[in-house]
This record gives structure tokens, sequence and C-alpha cells, in this order.
């Protein structure tokens, strides 16, 4: 009926599809135009209200967009550093239009009063050049629920494309996406609503006839209906995308985690958990009903030993299924979601979905394990115990080789299963889940211990394979030769530079050739590829002598004396490249370019000089806003670097190779396909060219830090179990569940463990994160001092006029180079004066311009030294600011050092406290558990296999 009233009330899917599409996006963007218009009416009240020397702070008022002020054409505020428009590129007599800044799209809200010009900026596309996963070019979510095929700010012939305020005034045209991403577009609410309340009926007509069938004992009926219903159910969200196209919830998003097409999302991989515990639940409840369960009773004494021997090889089968499930999770996520100890879930849903899917798989394995095993002891119930416990090893420990042999799992993780089944065999526990005794928590434990291990080891193997992937990358970065895209575009830049009559001129006319020529080539003419490696600039005149003002320069035969040679040669004439032992090998490039007229009158040598900067390779991936964050893990390694069974290079975190590592370790071939473990490191070898070889180690995981994994993934199932058994008893009472005194006092027991583990877990975590953030905070602003120091007295001579902006910022990288941070300099009017990486504001990752705010504090309000958190992208990091000050104590300018690190390390410190803490707690509840299961055992050990009644 829905679906009638659907095409019989639209012409078509796509034309609706597209119009509900554009009037979404047109009714958004009218709504974000009024509130940065209201933001504008109450920036241009605050600044009618200034006196004639307003400061910086005086500007500033509480608006949902970023907003600048302009005086005389000249930025005087900017709300927001991330990204600073030019005057010239947004200026004109307009109210409100859209611009095209630098690639990057917005519609701007102009207002003038008096001198002051004011310009808000509603975002509609991000660019970033660069792209990593904390930096993605998006369009604005709050405008585009889908990303459309193009936005253009240039008016279209089809005036269904344009996008208008409501005054009609022209803002931009863009072009729907595919029909295929806006299926739920074109299906009306009403249709929706329909569609529920239709489910809804359904559902409860389904729910009726199996209790119907339940009524009239046709089990086997009601299970089958519940099966194909809730089968059924979930082939066709599958098929339609659903709730995906309805609810774009990054849990349903493909892009984030996709394993099959029956499992194409985290939520759908719930989804499939769930329907498979509701069938698990029924099977639990009305299994020993059906006429399977009463014919299997009945059938020879053979036949029930092969068919018990066969749910114990399924009990290994789901088992194993289950196991690969969390594995999945580390192998199909675009993103890291894991299941370790962490304290980032608020800031990470789909880590906490993992959390769930982690409890779902624990109940599929609890109910699964438990039908099976139970059967398993009914159908044996007359045998001797040693008999069926003899079966059952052995019938165990088949299917233990048959599943290691057949994949990747480990006898010890199928073990645990094995050790789970014989337990519950041996205490006979099946029997208590339908009656609440004190056996039935211990029940609940058991299987909590085994389904925390079973994920323990999950994480543990994903763990050392991320360890021995980012080994691999580390070690292959590091002896990597030459560098393709470098030599390609330094083969172009030379073209450049011998057609460059203007740089001619500089090198036969400038009164400091050598600098002068330097800036050109680095301002001009050098690719912004080339941020990342040193460039030395070295010119000489037609005879070869430095132009250097330097004594002691090399001229330029001995350039040629040294790097012309052929060892250094490359595909590209006149181009070199060395990687030797004897400059640690880092990758370095010497060009010779003979500068020439037309008329092939020589006018000198220009000789580029390029070297990878210190670091970058030993830390491939230390630039946070050129990674994700999960590559901070790097500066965990340790390296060596062999060349002919003698260590060439070493470094990274300090392992000591010449004293621990023999060179028969070289030999080992584990060392370079698996790793090996020795002296307490993993090592891995990764071979080169040139008879090369590099051993990247790491230490190896602890054992408290693995038991934190545990005791966070058991407690996490303690505390689910004892929450169910607290709402059952609200719910129905003690009574109805007939339970004894002393299952009364162990359940008080353990709410009486909970509740002080949680308080004391809660305090802990403020205090401890307090005294952190406050203990980090500093450390940050120390490091920003020590740097401060070294640059003073450059900042000193270019504040006196003695040094130009270019030579402050290769002075900075000189100083810098060593300490793999990210330094930038700010005059005291805000803007950029020098850094030591380029790049990423060349790319606009950043603006040119000083943190507003830290502005305000160093500047106006006296501040010596500030730490802000900041936001790029997706990535929450921690900058700190601190200002540069001449002997007579007059403000040179701003030094700002971002730590991208910061949140990491952060949630890694409190991590290790909270697991220190949960460790403690599972011990002592583990051993409880362990001294109240004694007497059980004693018990069953005294009396043997009693009778069980079966009546139920």
């Amino acid at each position: 009926m829905a679906f009638l009233v659907y095409f019989l009330s639209e012409k078509g899917p796509v034309s609706a599809t597209e119009d509900k599409y554009l009037y979404d996006v047109q009714q958004k963007v009218q709504e974000e135009v009024n509130v940065s218009q209201e933001d504008l009416r109450k920036i241009i009240a605050t600044l009618q209200t200034l006196g004639p020397k307003p400061q910086f702070s005086q500007f500033a008022v509480q608006a949902t967009h970023p907003y600048f002020i302009f005086k005389n054409h000249a930025l005087i505020y900017w709300s927001d550093s991330k990204f600073v428009p030019e005057y010239e590129k947004v200026r004109g007599t307009y109210t409100v239009r859209s611009f095209e800044i630098d690639r990057n799209k917005f519609v701007v809200n102009h207002a003038q009063t008096g001198e002051y010009e004011i310009f808000s900026l509603i975002e509609l596309f991000r660019l970033y050049e660069s792209e990593t996963n904390h930096l993605k070019s998006t369009y604005n979510p709050a405008i585009f629920s889908i990303d459309p095929q193009n936005l253009s700010v240039e008016k279209s012939t089809n005036p269904h494309l344009n996008i208008h305020t409501e005054d009609q005034i022209f803002l931009f045209v863009v072009t729907p996406p595919k029909a295929d991403s806006l299926k739920n577009q074109s299906i009306p609410v009403n249709v929706i609503v329909l569609g529920v309340l239709g489910l809804f009926l359904l559902t409860i007509f389904v729910l009726s006839l199996i209790w119907v069938f339940n009524h009239e004992h046709q089990y086997e009926k009601a299970f089958l209906l519940l099966v194909v219903f809730l089968v059924g159910l979930r082939g066709v969200m599958l098929f339609y995308s659903l709730p995906f196209i309805f609810y774009e919830s990054n849990l349903f998003n493909p892009k984030f985690y996709a394993s099959s097409a029956i499992v194409p999302s985290l939520g759908d991989l719930i989804l499939n958990l769930i329907v498979i515990f509701f069938l698990l639940l029924y099977l639990v409840n009305y299994y020993y009903k059906m006429k399977f369960y009463l014919w299997v009773m009945h059938v020879s004494q053979s036949l029930k030993i092969t068919i018990a021997s066969i749910f114990v090889f399924l009990s290994f089968y789901i088992y194993k299924s289950l196991y690969f499930v969390l594995v999945n999770i580390y192998i199909f996520s675009q993103y890291r979601l894991d299941l370790s100890l962490s304290i980032d879930f608020w800031d990470r849903p789909l880590k906490t979905s993992c959390i769930g899917i982690f409890l779902l798989v624990s109940l599929v394995y609890f109910l699964a394990t438990h039908v099976l095993i139970n059967l398993f002891i009914k159908l044996l119930r007359l045998t001797k115990p040693m008999v069926y416990m003899g079966l059952l090893l052995v019938t165990s420990l088949l299917s233990m080789a048959f599943w290691a042999l057949l994949l990747d799992i480990g006898i010890g993780v199928l073990s645990l299963h094995g050790l789970y089944i014989g337990l519950i065999c041996w205490m006979q526990f099946p029997r208590y889940l339908y009656t609440f005794r004190y056996q039935t928590t211990i029940y609940f434990f058991s299987a909590s211990i085994i389904c925390a291990a079973m994920a323990t080891n999950v994480v543990y193997k994903q763990a050392s394979r991320r360890d021995l992937v980012m080994k691999q990358q580390l070690g292959k970065k590091y002896l990597a030769e030459n560098d393709e895209i470098g030599e390609f575009l330094l083969s172009k830049l030379v073209t450049q530079i011998k057609e460059d009559t203007t740089l001619m001129k500089i090198a036969r006319k400038a009164l400091l050739p050598r600098e002068q020529v330097q800036n050109y080539v680095k301002k001009s003419l050098l690719d912004n590829y080339f941020d990342y490696y040193d460039v030395e600039i070295s010119v000489f005149d037609p005879a070869g002598n430095s132009l250097t003002n330097v004594e002691g320069s090399s001229n330029y035969a001995a350039y040629e004396k040294e790097y012309n040679k052929p060892k250094y040669k490359t595909n590209y004439p006149d181009l070199f490249f060395i990687n030797e032992p004897r400059n640690g090998f880092v990758k370095q490039y010497v060009e010779f370019v003979p500068l020439e007229t037309n008329f092939d009158e020589k006018v000198g040598y220009i000789v580029l000089d390029l070297r990878e900067r210190d670091g970058i390779t030993k830390d491939a991936f230390s630039d946070l806003t050129m990674s994700d964050g999960s590559q901070l893990e790097l500066g965990n390694f340790s390296f060596a670097v062999y060349e002919n069974g003698r260590i060439v290079n070493s470094g990274g975190k300090g392992y000591n190779y010449e004293r621990k590592m023999p060179l028969s370790v070289l030999n080992n071939p584990f060392l370079f396909s698996e790793g090996i473990t020795y002296s307490g490191f993993k090592h891995l070898g990764v071979t080169g060219k040139n008879n090369r070889k590099i051993i990247v180690s790491s230490e190896e995981m602890t054992p408290s830090g693995l038991y934190s994994n545990f005791s966070f993934l058991f407690l996490v199932l303690v505390v689910t179990i004892i929450c169910v058994m607290l709402l059952y008893s609200v719910r129905y009472g003690f009574t109805r569940m007939n339970v004894s005194l002393a299952t009364k006092i162990q359940i008080y027991l353990n709410v009486a463990f909970l509740l002080p583990l949680i308080l004391v877990v809660g305090i802990t975590l403020s205090i401890i994160g307090t005294k952190l953030a406050e203990s980090q905070s500093q450390s940050y602003l120390s490091q920003t001092e020590n740097v401060s120091i070294s640059v003073w007295p450059a900042v000193d001579k270019y504040a006196q006029g003695k040094m130009s902006e270019e030579f402050l910022s290769d002075t900075l990288t000189k100083i810098v180079s060593n300490s793999k941070k990210f330094v930038s300099i700010f005059d005291t009017t805000g803007k950029l004066l020098a850094t030591n990486k380029n790049l990423i504001y060349r790319t606009n990752m950043v603006s040119k311009f000083l943190n507003p705010l830290a502005y305000i504090k160093l500047m106006e309000e006296k501040e010596l030294k500030v730490s802000l958190s900041e936001q790029l992208g997706n990535l929450t990091f921690t900058t700190s600011f601190l200002g540069i000050r001449s002997n007579e104590g007059r403000l040179l300018g701003i030094i700002s050092i971002p730590f991208y690190d910061a949140k990491v390390w952060y949630e890694k410190e409190v991590s290790a406290v909270i697991g220190s803490l949960l460790n403690a707690f599972t011990t002592i509840f583990v051993i409880l558990l362990l001294l109240s299961f004694l007497p059980l055992m004693r018990l069953r050990f005294l009396y043997g296999l009693l009778p069980i009644n079966y009546e139920k």
C-alpha cells in the first residue's frame, strides 16, 4: 500500500529525487544565510560602540560563522585562523554572494558601517590539496546531506539548478548526486511512515502467529516462521541499504567498514548478530520441546554418540566463526577500530560500536554453546562420566586440529573453547540456566572469562600484525632509493631556470647574488614537493668561482669532483643522487645548472643541493598534518642498517644493536618474513638494494598490557551481567526467580564489588586526567620556551632590519632541523614571519595568521605564554604560544608550536593508569570467583555426577 501511494503521487523517482534534494539545499542555505546576517547585525552593533583606537579583542563577538573585519582594505580582525580571505578576493558592493577562493567555495555575507567592512563566510566546500585521515576535502554537511556531483559559483542556464536567497539573490549552482545516491530522497515522508507502520503491524502479526504455534506445541513451525521473518527482513534491508538511506550514520556507512555483501557496515553486523541472538534465544527456551529433540533422544546409542560428536564439532565451528568476526573488525575497517582499552569512546563512537559487537558476539557464543553442549550432555546422560568426558576430549582435539590446519587460527585460541566446554560438561552448568542459582553466576562469569580471553587474543594478534606492517613500511621507506617524482620535478626546474631571464639578471648584477638567487628560486620556481628537503643553492661566475661572501666556499670544480661520478648518475643529465653511509643514508640530490644566454654567452653556474631533512625517513610519518594519528607509534621503533655484515647507521628509540644483536641473527630467515623475538624485543628485517639490510625493532607487548585489555573486556561483560540481573530483579523481583539466600548474597556481593570499581575509576580518571593535562601543558610550554631561546638572536636581527624574512626562515629551519617540531613565528600584527614547514601554509591547510585567542592573550592581556586546544580537520591537538621579547622587554614576535600527538599521549598515559586499576580489580574478582568455585569442585569430586531431572 505504501509503495502504491508513492507511485500514484509521484511522477517519477529521479525528478522527485532531484527536486527534493535541491529544495533541501535551498532551505538549508537560506537558514545559514539568515544566521550569518544575524551575526553581522550583532557585529555592527558592537562596532558602533567602539572608540577611535579599539583593541583587537573589542572586535570579538559570539558568532556562528567566521567573520573578518577590514579597515581601509586592511585586515584588522579575524575570528578564525584556519582560513582568512584576502580583501581583493571578496571586495565588492553586494550584500550576499558566492565566491571561489583558492578552489574553496563560500557564501559571503557583506556589510559596511563607517570605515569598517565585515565579511561573514559560510563554507560550502573546503579543499585540502594533501588529504589524510584527518583532512578530507568536504562539502559542508550542514547544507549538503549528500555530496553533490558539482558546485559552481557561475549562474547556470538551467534555472532548476540555481540556488537563491529568500530575496532571490543568486548564490551558486549545484548538480545533484546521481539517483542511486538519492534513494532516500525519492521516498516521501508519508510513504516512510506507512512503511514503518506496515512493518510494525507485520511484526505484531508474526509474533501472534508464533504465540499460536507455541500454544499448539508446534515449535518447529514457530521457529521456522521466526527464521523466515527475521532473515527475510534483513535481506530486504540489505538489498535496499536500509536504514542507511534514511539515517546517514557512520555506523551504517560502508566507507568505515565493509566486510561482505551481507555485512556492508558495522551497523549491519550488529543487526545480523541481533537476529542470530533472537533465534538462539528462542531455541534456548523451546528446543527441548521440539520433535527433533524428542527424536534424537530415542535413537540408538551409537547414533547418539555420532550426533553428540557433531554437536561438539559445530560448537568449535561457531567459536571460530565468532573469532573471525572480531578479527574482521581490524581487517576490514578503513579507520582504526579495535577492542583495546582506551578512554576515547566518546570521541570515537564507532569504537563504542565495536564493544557492542563484542558483547553481542559473547551472547551468541554463550547461547549457541549452551544449546549444543546441553544436547551433548543429554544425549550421553546414561553414559559413564569418564566415557563421555573422554569422547568430548577426543572430539575436541580432532576439531582443534582440523580448524588449526584449515585456517589461520592457533591451537591456543581453540583450546580456550575446549577448556570451556569441558568445564561446563563436568560441572553440569547448562542445567542451572533455567533455575537461577549460585552456579548460574559462575556459569555466566566462566563464559565471560573465555570470551574476554578470546577477544584479548584477537587484540594481541592484530597488534602484532599491525606492528609487522608498520615495520615493513618504515624499513622500505628508509631503504628507498631514488625519489622518481622528485627527479622529474627537478628536470622541469632546470628547464625553467635556463629560460628565466629574471634569474639571469639577478645572477649577473645583484649585490648579493647567492642570497637573491636562492630566494628567487625557492619562492618562484621550486615546487612545494621539496618542502621536506633542505635546499642549498650555490652560485658561481663563468670561471667557476663562488659568489658566496663566505671565506673557504667551494668552487664549481670542487662540486664536480665530489659529485659528478658515474655511481651517482641518474636518468637525467647533470642530476646526481647520493645515498651513502657517510651522509646517514639521507637522500641527497645535486643538480648542476649552467646559465647561458640565447647567444651561448656564459653567465655562470648554479648548483642545487637538496637533502631530505633529517628525521623525514627516520620518522617517516612525524608530521601529523600529513598522516594519521596512529602513525605516532613509529616513535617507539629502533632501527639499524647493515651493509656487508656491519652496522653503518642506527637510530630510533635506542636499542643497542652492537651489544644485544649478534650478527648470526641476520642469517635467520624468519627475521625477514614474520620477525623474531630476541632479548625482549620484536625484530623484523627488510632487505634493500646494494646488499643493505635494516632491522626495525620494538618492545614486545608486556604481560601487564595484555592483561589490561583482558581486564577491560572481562569487566565489560561482568558489568553487563550484573546490570541484566539487577534489571530483571527490579522488574520481576527475586521471588519469581526462585533465588536462594546464598545466590542473593552472591549477587549483592557482586554489586558491592562493582560500585566501588566504578567510583574509584571515575575519581581516578578525573584526578589523574586533570593533573596529567596540567603537566602536559607545562611540558609543551617548556619545549616552546627552549626553542624560542634558540631562535631569539635571529628574530632580534630581523627586528633590527639586519635579516630578511627569507633568511629568517632558512635560519629557523636550520636551528630546529633536529627537533622534529613544526615551528612558526608571527610578527606583532599576527601575520606569519617564518616557519620551518611551509607546505601546510602553501597548501592552505591553515592561514598565515595567528590564532586570534592567542593574539589577545599575548598581545593585549600581556601573558608570557599560553597553551590552547586547536582543531585541524578532525584532529584535535594542543598548540603552545610564547612571546619573544627583546632585552628591553619589547615584544618582537610570537612563536607557535603545535603538538599533534598531545591527545594521543594523554590518552595513552591515562589508559595506563586505568589499566592498572582494572588489573587489580579483575585479579581480586577472579580470585574470589575461584575461591567460591573450589567448594563446588570438591562436592563434584566427592559425589560424582548425580542423576539430573530434565522434566522441564
